[in-house]
């Protein structure tokens, strides 16, 4: 859809994997000497605000709600190829990405959530201690149910928001014996279809999102 709010989530993807798989870059890959991985990065840090910020440009609830997530997503690209090469210039833009999910106040749980995640991935000591207030925000908007709302107007819990609440609770160190997490997920394992006559066998329904009809014309330019 040449969406940026999607490469920031490729180039996420590729620097976990490479991580993963032990690659520095991936020289296979045919159409630039950056490698993949370079490539994503380079072109993330060009498309960086100057206050560290990644725009966004495409509409999409549950999974594309703010900068957070696209600022979050940039980071782990841009850290991962600039303590690879040493560039200065990447290094510069990973603080300013750092710096301004840091400074700036989440809005909805998926903010929440990648503030978690960034800050105790690249953050100080005191950067991850105030994601860690940030946890326990989280943990005081836990429903009766278990699960966690998109947003504050949402109408009730959503798969999506308490698996991504859970993820970053396991990023800041939260046990996953305690009860909080055990009800985050018995609500996941309820909310589950479980039919096995179904093809949406083993999937979890769509629910109180805030996900834009596909005839929004915020979707149909994002799309278009």
């Amino acid at each position: 859809f040449n969406s940026y709010s999607a490469q920031v989530f490729g180039a996420m993807g590729i620097a976990y994997a490479a991580e993963m798989i032990g690659t520095e870059h991936d020289k296979a890959y045919p159409y630039t000497a950056r490698g993949l991985l370079g490539e994503a990065a380079y072109v993330a840090a060009r498309n960086q605000a100057e206050d560290g910020a990644s725009p966004l440009d495409e509409v999409n609830p549950p999974i594309v709600q703010g900068q957070f997530m696209t600022t979050g997503n940039a980071l782990v690209a841009i850290k991962r190829m600039a303590d690879q090469n040493g560039d200065a210039g990447l290094q510069e833009a990973a603080g300013r990405s750092i710096e301004w999910i840091a400074t700036h106040e989440p809005q909805t749980t998926q903010d929440k959530v990648f503030k978690v995640i960034s800050l105790m991935h690249y953050g100080t000591p005191d950067q991850k201690r105030l994601a860690w207030s940030v946890v326990e925000t989280l943990a005081s908007e836990q429903r009766k149910d278990g699960g966690w709302k998109e947003n504050s107007a949402s109408a009730g819990s959503n798969a999506i928001a308490t698996g991504q609440v859970l993820y970053a609770f396991k990023q800041a160190g939260v046990s996953i014996h305690g009860d909080m997490f055990r009800r985050g997920v018995d609500y996941l394992l309820t909310h589950q279809v479980n039919d096995p006559a179904s093809l949406d066998n083993g999937t979890w329904q769509a629910m109180n999102t805030a996900k834009p009809p596909f005839n929004d014309p915020r979707v149909r330019e994002a799309v278009n």
